[in-house]
């Protein structure tokens, strides 16, 4: 086996592990402090070129407080509602994920279609909800993975580039959702 093969399949243990434990009850104590970032590794994953890191400042809580392009993610334990442009220009923008599943912790994540696969290549990849499955090897991931407590709002800032992109609704105990999707112009 080739050093990526056992690279890859560290990752794909490390995100069963992550994906036990991303949806734990949230009446566990967690420290005070926003949980770290994670990134999930069953496809490739690559900078999401400009982002801004969680911080424990108070962010927006909705599109309403965002200046420019914004789009929402909001998960309600067995739905995963995107709220956003089915297509927008290259350039910054504000996604917002918002965990309304009371008494789990919840995840994110954004992937762009390296080869624009169509959406619903995505959505027949993760079949029947909720799914086991992730993320499909032919996407890459962005790194907006953050375990996210109910009632908080993750908001992420990056540059998106042009192309396919799809998210999902995650929590290891529950299962994952398809959110949504849209295409980011040339």
């Amino acid at each position: 086996m080739n050093t990526r093969n056992i690279d890859r399949q560290i990752r794909i243990l490390l995100l069963i592990g992550l994906m036990i434990t991303t949806c734990a009850p949230t009446g566990v104590e967690t420290p005070d402090q926003p949980p770290a970032e994670e990134s999930s590794p069953s496809a490739e994953s690559e900078p999401a070129n400009t982002p801004n890191p969680a911080t424990s400042t108070p962010g927006p809580r909705s599109c309403e407080e965002v200046e420019g392009p914004c789009m929402a993610l909001t998960y309600n334990c067995d739905t995963c509602i995107y709220e956003g442009p089915s297509e927008l220009e290259p350039g910054p923008i504000t996604f917002l994920y918002i965990n309304n599943c009371e008494g789990y912790l919840s995840s994110v994540n954004l992937v762009r279609h390296r080869h624009d696969e169509p959406m619903q290549d995505m959505i027949d990849y993760l079949g029947e909800e909720p799914s086991s499955k992730h993320a499909p090897p032919w996407v890459t991931q962005l790194n907006i993975w953050h375990l996210t407590r109910y009632g908080e709002v993750h908001a992420w800032e990056g540059v998106l580039e042009p192309g396919i992109h799809t998210m999902v609704c995650a929590c290891g105990q529950l299962g994952i959702w398809y959110g949504g999707g849209f295409v980011v112009q040339e």
